[in-house]
C-alpha cells in the first residue's frame, strides 16, 4: 500500500515540475489562445497586418510581443490611440 502511495506522490509531483518549468520558461500558449489573440488585433480598425507573435504564459498573465502595421496616413497620437483600445479589448477577454 505505500509503495502505490508513494508511487502517486512521485506521479502528481512530476507533472507539477513541468507544469511550473513551462511558465518558468516562458513556454508558448496553445494555438487557440494564440489564434484568438491574432483575431483581436485584426479586428481593431486600421491594422494593415500582424507579423512575429508571440505569446508567453508567465503566472496568470500572457505576454504579447508583436509588429504590426498601419496606414502611413495615421498619426503617432492616431496610433497610440489604436494601441490603447487594442490593450484595452484585450483585457476585456
Amino acid at each position: 500500500m505505500a509503495v502505490v502511495v508513494a508511487a502517486i506522490l512521485i506521479k502528481v509531483g512530476w507533472d507539477m515540475v513541468f507544469t511550473l518549468i513551462d511558465e518558468l520558461m516562458d513556454a508558448q500558449v496553445d494555438t487557440e489562445t494564440r489564434n484568438k489573440i491574432e483575431k483581436i488585433v485584426l479586428e481593431v480598425g486600421k491594422v494593415c497586418s500582424l507579423c512575429d507573435l508571440k505569446v508567453h504564459k508567465h503566472g496568470a498573465e500572457h505576454h504579447v510581443d508583436f509588429t504590426m502595421t498601419v496606414p502611413p496616413e495615421l498619426t503617432v497620437v492616431e496610433s497610440h490611440a489604436l494601441f490603447t483600445r487594442l490593450k484595452r479589448r484585450s483585457n476585456e477577454n
